[in-house]
C-alpha cells in the first residue's frame, strides 16, 4: 500500500529518504479508462445503447446474424461491454466499428431514432478515435502483465502516451 501516512513507502522513506513512490502503473490506466471527456463518454453510451438494442433480444441478434451472414461479413455478432472489465470496452467498440456498415441497416429498419444518432459524423469519428484507443490501452494492458522490471514498464507506457 501507497499510503501517505502509513504503508509500505512511507516506512521505506525512513530508511531512505531519496526513495520515490508510485501507484501501479495499470490502475492508473484502469482509471483514466473510466473517465473519458463528455464528448467521448456520449459517443460511449451511445455505443453501448446501440448494442443494447442489438443483443436485447434473440429476434433482433438472430436478424442481425442472418444480415451479417448475408453480406459476407467477417463476424456476425457484437460484444456486450459489462463495466465490471474495462478490457470489454475495447472489445465491444472494435466490434462495432468494424460491423458499422451492417449496424446501420440494421438500424434503417429498427430504430429510427439510433439510425439518425449513429449515422452522425461526429459520432463515427469519436466511435474511430474510441475503436483505436481502446485497442491501445488493451495492447498495453497485456504488455504490462508480465514479470517485468517497474522501469521497462514505465518506459512501455511513456511510448504508447507519445503516440498520442
Amino acid at each position: 500500500m501507497t499510503g501517505c501516512r502509513s504503508g509500505f513507502i512511507v516506512l521505506a522513506k525512513k530508511k531512505s529518504p531519496k526513495i520515490i513512490g508510485s501507484h501501479c502503473i495499470i490502475n492508473r490506466q484502469a482509471l483514466a479508462c473510466q473517465s473519458p471527456p463528455e464528448s467521448l463518454n456520449t459517443a460511449l453510451n451511445l455505443a453501448v445503447k446501440v448494442v443494447n438494442h442489438i443483443k436485447s433480444s434473440a429476434l433482433n441478434t438472430g436478424i442481425f446474424r442472418v444480415l451479417c451472414q448475408q453480406l459476407n461479413s467477417d463476424q456476425e455478432t457484437l460484444l456486450f461491454h459489462t463495466d465490471v472489465r474495462w478490457l470489454s470496452k475495447g472489445n465491444m467498440l472494435g466490434r462495432l466499428f468494424n460491423l458499422k456498415s451492417e449496424v446501420e441497416i440494421f438500424l434503417m429498419s429498427s430504430s429510427e431514432e439510433l439510425y439518425k444518432k449513429f449515422t452522425d459524423d461526429k459520432f463515427m469519428f469519436y466511435l474511430a478515435y474510441l475503436s483505436d484507443f481502446f485497442e491501445t490501452i488493451n495492447l498495453l494492458n497485456l504488455k504490462l502483465q508480465g514479470q517485468k522490471s517497474i522501469l521497462k514498464n514505465y518506459d512501455s507506457v511513456k511510448r504508447k502516451l507519445k503516440s498520442f
